[in-house]
């Protein structure tokens, strides 16, 4: 395993000092809900990382501000985010385990996390929008199909294929296709879009 080391710079705050068996260089990350950390090569000391760091201070101070606007504009999940889709309720918990575990058994979508991960990092806001993402998934092909195919009986249009992207506008022509996240929205503003879908439908 990678060692790694945690030291406080002044202006900057905390900086991880992390090294690598695969990094030839030094190099300095900045990433959102993880802040500055430094790569160092196996054979190189953590000083040598903190005083690299120190060396590129004007620059990390110059690129915080952007990430830490980055940070205020994306939805974190951890623990205590209350989050419902129309038949799920979210639950993240830290537990006694290895990886990070999906399960999606309703009326629960459930997210295990090992103990010592920082549930803020990239890769654990990746895991749980794909549990989400997928859980929407479930449902829009549980509802979306039966309720298309009402529309298209009551208003004589037709349609080739219906499938679901997640995507955060949707393009139509001859072809239905309906962003999953749509479920989660009222019954009556979903009935909206799968008629103004119509347009886009060769009668």
């Amino acid at each position: 395993m990678d060692d790694q080391k945690r030291v406080n710079i002044d202006l900057i705050g905390t900086v991880v000092l992390r090294k690598s068996s695969r990094a030839k260089r030094l190099a300095i990350k900045i990433k959102p809900h993880e802040g500055v950390s430094v790569t160092i090569p196996k054979r190189a000391s953590f000083l040598a990382g903190e005083r690299f760091a120190i060396s590129k201070k004007e620059w990390i101070l110059k690129h915080l501000p952007k990430i830490e606007a980055i940070e205020k504009s994306v939805k974190v999940f951890d623990e205590e985010t209350e989050f419902r889709t129309k038949n799920y309720q979210l639950v993240i918990e830290k537990t006694n385990v290895k990886s990070i575990f999906v399960s999606i058994k309703k009326p629960i979508v459930k997210l295990s996390i090992p103990k010592d991960m920082n549930i803020k990092e990239q890769f654990v806001q990746d895991s749980i929008k794909f549990g989400i993402i997928e859980t929407l998934r479930i449902e829009a092909k549980s509802f979306i199909p039966e309720r298309v195919e009402m529309f298209t009986k009551k208003f004589g249009f037709k349609y080739n294929k219906l499938f679901f992207k997640n995507v955060k506008t949707v393009y139509a022509h001859n072809i239905r296709s309906a962003s999953v996240k749509r479920v989660c929205s009222e019954e009556s503003s979903f009935n909206k879009g799968v008629l103004h879908l119509k347009g886009c439908a060769k009668v």
